[in-house]
């Protein structure tokens, strides 16, 4: 089972771009939900890295889509499949109503991590964000997923400023600029809440 971390919350954003193609080789199939058990099993066991029970099963979908607005599963929710096994997964939500995307629910299972799947898994969210026309677009995860970090920042995304009060914006560049120097990575930039760069 994959081992848990105290979650430390940090957020990304990318402004519109058009991105670049990443294509998984021919032995990987990427598919849209379907609606299925198997593959809420398949999502389940890349999330957790294990098997669950029919309600763990459930109750980890209810968590994951339950409440996330404008979600339409069958359009939004990719898996990607070699042979018979699902191996990982993407959402990609968009939101009409400020012309915005939502990358959620990235991962790969365990055990095909360091195939450098990530960048053609992150293209397939991408392509369906710039194609539904949104100016910007939003994630969220934990600032020691530092690989997948490196993907975000590699394929857009810069990080957000979501702090309010001028101590903890500090705190935040700091914490910021100690990711882009454990990952040797350049060129720091942030963006506030309306998307705009901000003085680092």
């Amino acid at each position: 089972m994959r081992k848990q971390k105290k979650p430390k919350h940090i957020e990304m954003g990318w402004l519109r771009a058009e991105p670049k193609p990443e294509l998984f080789s021919d032995e990987y199939i990427v598919l849209n939900y379907d609606g299925s058990q198997i593959q809420q099993e398949a999502f389940y066991r890349i999330w957790m890295g294990r098997q669950g029970t029919k309600e763990e099963v459930f109750n980890a979908f209810s968590w994951y889509f339950g409440n996330v607005k404008d979600c339409n599963l069958k359009k939004d929710l990719f898996f990607v499949k070699h042979g018979n096994e699902y191996i990982a997964t993407v959402t990609a939500i968009y939101h009409q109503k400020n012309n915005a995307g939502h990358v959620h629910c990235f991962a790969i299972r365990d055990d095909y991590r360091g195939k450098r799947l990530s960048y053609p898994l992150m293209y397939i969210a991408m392509k369906k964000i710039y194609d539904n026309g949104a100016d910007f677009a939003y994630l969220s995860t934990d600032d020691w997923r530092k690989p997948a970090i490196k993907v975000y920042i590699n394929c857009g995304f810069l990080p957000m400023m979501n702090e309010f009060w001028p101590h903890k914006k500090r705190k935040m560049k700091a914490r910021w600029k100690n990711i882009y120097n454990e990952l040797n990575l350049d060129n720091f930039k942030m963006l506030n809440k309306k998307y705009k760069p901000i003085k680092v």
